[in-house]
């Protein structure tokens, strides 16, 4: 496939989200699933914390990204958590056996026309490790501007890309 994926982003619901977080497979009616699309346990259980403390789920109920065609899920996106001043992280994922066929950059291009529509975002971040150079070229091509190097939360070192909206915060 060349250039930029034709997409959907279907939001995960909390029930699949519980889904995952136990490890069970997930049937996702007129959708085939790409081995390693969904997220990883671990993920589902943050995002299932996240919303238990009150965040809006817009922010961080995981995205699929469907392949519009085929109806197959090859990976998700999704942010995770809008702050007060409007910053917000983006994270997606690709299936490895659909990796380098555009859907990253389709799917972050869309979280980006998400964000700013939002009226509520001014600032959406990504962090990349060092060393991945497809994901600083998505985040790159999708118009973030390159960070510097900091230490996120899980104690890894990552460049912190940044993409400034300009539609105005409501």
């Amino acid at each position: 496939m060349s250039g930029e994926a034709s997409i959907q982003l279907v939001p995960m619901s909390a029930a699949q989200l519980r889904e995952v977080a136990a490890g069970a497979a997930v049937s996702i009616p007129g959708l085939a699933v790409a081995e390693g699309a969904l997220p990883p346990p671990h993920v589902a259980l943050r995002v299932l914390r996240r919303l238990e403390l009150g965040c809006a789920a817009e922010w961080v109920l995981p995205l699929m990204i469907v392949d519009a065609q085929s109806r197959t899920i090859v990976g998700g996106c999704t942010f995770k958590g809008l702050s007060a001043c409007g910053c917000v992280e983006s994270g997606y994922g690709i299936a490895p056996s659909r990796q380098r066929r555009g859907y990253a950059s389709a799917a972050v291009r869309q979280l980006l026309d998400r964000a700013a529509g939002s009226g509520q975002v001014r600032e959406v971040f990504a962090l990349v490790a060092p060393d991945h150079v497809a994901s600083a070229s998505v985040v790159a091509g999708a118009g973030f501007a390159e960070g510097p190097c900091i230490i996120d939360e899980d104690g890894e070192r990552v460049v912190r890309w940044t993409f400034r909206c300009t539609a105005p915060l409501g």
